[in-house]
């Protein structure tokens, strides 16, 4: 492989294996926009929290009351981010042992995913 060529996939592959970037502890955000989709089956109340582990968000699917403030914690060996399509939008990344924290105050349901891994997708359902 030519050496120019090599180069740029070392360089592809360094950036797909370093994940997220780094970045600070954010501050609750507040949901803004309801999606209208059905509740999921897994439930919490008060504070809820998601941790990340291999590569996963655990539990999937929260359900809370409004007002409640949830709280993501990565416990994976890389970073992710915790990203709504409505709602509270891109919380920015969870670097590795670090947390993200958002209130949800109006009732709906809320889609996130990890913008460096799509495979990985999770629900917050407020009530």
């Amino acid at each position: 492989m030519p050496a120019m060529r090599l180069r740029h996939v070392v360089t592809l592959a360094v950036v797909l294996l370093a994940g997220c970037g780094g970045g600070e502890e954010s501050k609750p955000r507040t949901a803004v926009e309801p999606d209208a989709t059905p509740a999921p089956t897994a439930a919490s109340s008060g504070r809820a929290t998601v941790k990340i582990v291999d590569f996963e968000y655990t539990p999937k699917n929260v359900e809370v009351s409004a007002g409640t403030q949830v709280t993501w914690i990565d416990k994976d060996a890389a970073n992710h981010t915790v990203t709504f399509a409505k709602g509270p939008g891109d919380l920015g990344n969870v670097d590795q042992g670090r947390r993200l924290k958002a209130r949800f105050t109006k009732p709906g349901r809320y889609a996130y995913v990890c913008q460096y891994h799509p495979n990985m997708a999770g629900t917050v359902t407020v009530r």
